[in-house]
């Protein structure tokens, strides 16, 4: 008897989170201002910023992100530690959208973990609706509202994201989230959907709390 394969998954998000998700972002893509610049903030650990790979890493996530948008990480605005955290609460307000990087967490590269400071950098996009990507280094791309969060031990202040195995560049998700992000020329009252180059509210509790 052949052995049935699974379908890998797409998506952790339910269909109707995902619904929302689209409804969001659309709505963030309505509300953007033609000639007004935009930016992504690229958060990563130490580790990985000092990592021989890192410009490597950034290259690709620039090149899967819209034409246009400013994608600035740790070194290109902050001096220090504590310039970043006197800075952060104010700088962030002006951040359109956050990428995240982290260390893998298990073998196969689908599980990711990130720090405290990331975990406290999520929690205030996803509650102002902002979009949250995930880079990995296997899959690219993947928006935070895919993934799923894996519950933690006591004390635990990481955050374990599982990332779907099954995700696609042109994942729905991903072209809105990419949408929402596009800069608008001057003069322009609207854009189209850009095709993705890589792979909130109703998920937002889902994050927030502790592991």
């Amino acid at each position: 008897m052949d052995e049935v394969v699974e379908p890998l998954v797409s998506s952790y998000a339910s269909v109707e989170r995902q619904a929302a998700y689209l409804r969001a972002m659309d709505k963030r893509a309505g509300r953007r201002e033609p000639g007004r610049s935009m930016r992504v903030y690229v958060s990563a650990p130490p580790g990985l910023q000092g990592h021989k790979q890192w410009s490597r890493w950034l290259r690709a996530i620039r090149s899967a992100l819209p034409d246009g948008l400013r994608s600035p990480s740790y070194r290109d605005v902050f001096s220090t530690e504590q310039d970043y955290e006197s800075r952060w609460p104010t700088y962030s307000e002006g951040v359109d959208g956050l990428v995240l990087l982290g260390w893998r967490d298990n073998s196969s590269g689908s599980r990711i973990a990130v720090g405290p400071v990331a975990r406290e950098e999520l929690k205030a996009f996803v509650a102002t609706g902002r979009p949250v990507l995930v880079f990995v280094r296997r899959f690219g791309l993947v928006p935070l509202v895919d993934c799923d969060p894996i519950k933690s031990d006591s004390g635990d202040s990481r955050l374990r994201l599982q990332i779907p195995e099954g995700g696609s560049p042109q994942a729905s998700t991903l072209a809105a989230a990419l949408r929402a992000l596009t800069p608008l020329p001057a003069q322009v009252a609207d854009a189209p959907v850009p095709a993705a180059r890589s792979a909130i509210a109703p998920a937002a509790a889902a994050f927030m709390q502790p592991g």
